[in-house]
């Protein structure tokens, strides 16, 4: 799969390109299913990808610390932490932008 690049590569490094591009995949169904529900039902959506991206990349990384996997679950990892901080911080404004609706009850 790296070949197409340049990059030789082997059955794992091309495993862990594959089950991450799946991740993403399956997450932007996920998102794109929400984007019609309630507020809440998109934070709970978004802080639910956080938690999958996040501790699935801690695991990763235990992983290559224990020399299960190789080097290249070292950047996947990385960046599904970042995605997980980038959904977590969406989930965060979303609430923090969302008008309080106690307040319109009262008008």
């Amino acid at each position: 799969m790296l070949s197409v690049v340049g990059i030789q590569s082997a059955a794992t490094s091309d495993f862990l390109i594959r089950t991450e591009g799946v991740a993403l995949v399956c997450a932007a169904a996920f998102i794109w299913a929400a984007l019609d529900g309630s507020v809440r039902q998109v934070r709970i959506v978004l802080a639910g990808l956080a938690v999958y991206y996040i501790v699935g990349s801690l695991v990763d990384i235990d992983a290559f610390a224990k020399s299960i996997v190789g080097p290249a679950s070292v950047p996947s990892a990385a960046a599904r932490i970042g995605v997980g901080t980038l959904c977590l911080f969406a989930a965060y404004r979303l609430r923090r932008e969302t008008p309080d609706a106690s307040a319109d009850a009262t008008r």
